[in-house]
């Protein structure tokens, strides 16, 4: 009783089949660049295990200025507020600022503006507020 499993090359191809236009764009995404290993380490942190919180704090901030510089920023950060995404970063976006984003219906490209790679992984929108 022996069932054809694909190899991981065939289930990236069937997967990669599956994303929308402007993943497959050239230039694609900029985190697509990255090694697996490390791109699951630095677009999703909060799966690192016990991360310590400075840490934790610089990989999000490395996985940002990976994003402020990437083709398809706009529509990944679409993409990733349509389909509610809780984990990951998307757009240059942690869960937190894409929630805050989403509750208080801020448009994307003013969204875009405040998300400055410079700054730390925090409520900017917050920031944006009080300044």
């Amino acid at each position: 009783m022996s069932e054809d499993i694909p190899s991981s090359s065939e289930m990236a191809y069937s997967m990669a089949a599956m994303w929308p236009e402007w993943m497959k764009r050239d230039p694609g995404p900029a985190c697509q660049t990255e090694p697996p290993g490390r791109r699951l380490h630095l677009f999703f942190p909060e799966f690192g295990g016990t991360t310590p919180a400075e840490e934790l704090a610089r990989t999000v901030k490395r996985a940002k200025r990976i994003c402020f510089g990437c083709p398809v920023r706009w529509e990944c950060l679409e993409a990733s507020l349509v389909n509610e995404d809780a984990h990951g970063i998307f757009g240059g976006t942690t869960p937190a600022e894409r929630s805050e984003i989403r509750s208080r219906g801020v448009p994307i490209e003013e969204a875009l503006s405040w998300l400055e790679p410079q700054l730390e992984p925090v409520s900017l929108l917050a920031e944006r507020r009080t300044a």
